[in-house]
C-alpha cells in the first residue's frame, strides 16, 4: 500500500511568548491521521517565510533553525525507511515511537 506522508512547518502566531517570538510547529500527516507538536524552537514573525516554510535569511540563526527542520524532516522520513524495510505498517503511531 502506498503510504502519503505530509510534513509542514509554520510559525503558530497565537501562541506567541513574552519576548514577542512564534514557536515553530511540525505537523505530520500519515493517511490522513494528523498530529501537530512543537519544535522547541523561536523566531522572529518577520523572519519566518511562510511560502518556504523556513527561516528567511543567510544568518548563522537563520541556518541553525533551518538545519534544525531538515534533521526533523530526516528523522520522519529515516523512520518510514525504517518501518518499510521491516515490513511494518507506515502509521502515524509506528512514526512517533520511532521519532
Amino acid at each position: 500500500m502506498k503510504t502519503k506522508i505530509t510534513l509542514h512547518f509554520y510559525a503558530k502566531s497565537t501562541k506567541m511568548n513574552v519576548k514577542g517570538s512564534l514557536p515553530i510547529y511540525v505537523r505530520l500527516t500519515i493517511n490522513g491521521e494528523r498530529t501537530e507538536f512543537i519544535s522547541k524552537k523561536f523566531i522572529d514573525k518577520a523572519k519566518w517565510s511562510p511560502e518556504l516554510a523556513e527561516m528567511k535569511g543567510n544568518t548563522e540563526e537563520a541556518r541553525s533553525i533551518n538545519s534544525y527542520l531538515d534533521m526533523i524532516r530526516s528523522k520522519v522520513l529515516s523512520a518510514e525507511m525504517d518501518l518499510i524495510q521491516k515490513d511494518e505498517d507506515v502509521s502515524l503511531q509506528n512514526v512517533q515511537s520511532i521519532i
